[in-house]
C-alpha cells in the first residue's frame, strides 16, 4: 500500500484514464477544486467527466499529452483505452495539445502540489526535461513506471534522476513509486 497524499495540497493527475484514481484522490482533498486531471485519449474525456459528476468530485478534466517542442501531437488511439501511448503503434491517430508540466502547473496556479503520473512511457521524457521544475515543486509524486515501453532511459536510470534531484522512494509497489521530495518548497 502506498502512502498516503497531503489533502492540503493541490494534485495534478497525468493519465487520468477512466478518473477512478482522480476521483478517489479527489475525495481526500482539502480543496477538491485544486485538482487537475490531464488525459491525452480524448475518447475517455467523457467516461472521466461522467465518472466526476457521479462521484460528486470537482477537478478539472484537461486534454493534452505531455509531450515537447510541439504545440500538437498524433496521439495513438488504440483499441484498449488503457494502453493507449505516444510510444504504441496504431493505425487511429487523434491530434492531441502537447503541453509541459511546467505549463499545466502556471496554468492552474499551484505552488507546491502532489504529482499522480502514470502517462504510459512518456513519463521518461517528463523526467528528463522537466526534473529542475519537479525538484522545486512536487512535493510527493506518485510514478509508475513503464519498463515493457521505454527505450530512452531504464527504470533504473529514471530513479536515480530524481534521487539525485532530492527525491526519496517511500514506497515501492510492482513498477509504481512513491517519492518524497526532501528539498524545501520553492518560494511562491
Amino acid at each position: 500500500m502506498l502512502p498516503r497524499i497531503d489533502a492540503a495540497l493541490p494534485v495534478i493527475e497525468l493519465g487520468g484514464s477512466l478518473g477512478v484514481i482522480a476521483c478517489l484522490t479527489n475525495r481526500r482533498l482539502k480543496d477538491p477544486s485544486r485538482h487537475l486531471v490531464v488525459e491525452a485519449n480524448q475518447a475517455l474525456l467523457a467516461r472521466i467527466e461522467d465518472n466526476r459528476n457521479r462521484n460528486g468530485a470537482r477537478f478539472e478534466a484537461v486534454h493534452a499529452a505531455i509531450a515537447y517542442d510541439t504545440p500538437f501531437v498524433e496521439f495513438p488511439a488504440q483499441e484498449d483505452s488503457l494502453a493507449s501511448s505516444l510510444y504504441m503503434a496504431s493505425a487511429r491517430l487523434a491530434r492531441t495539445p502537447a503541453l509541459s508540466l511546467e505549463a499545466l502547473h502556471a496554468r492552474a496556479g499551484f505552488g507546491r502540489f502532489t504529482l499522480i503520473c502514470d502517462i504510459e512511457g512518456a513519463e521518461t521524457e517528463l523526467l528528463e526535461r522537466e526534473i529542475s521544475f519537479l525538484s522545486r515543486w512536487v512535493d510527493k509524486m506518485i510514478l509508475e513506471l513503464h519498463p515493457q515501453i521505454e527505450s530512452r532511459l531504464s527504470s533504473r536510470r529514471a530513479l536515480e534522476i530524481v534521487e539525485a534531484h532530492g527525491f526519496r522512494v517511500l514506497a515501492r509497489e510492482r513498477d509504481t513509486y512513491c517519492l518524497v521530495n526532501q528539498r524545501p518548497a520553492a518560494a511562491p
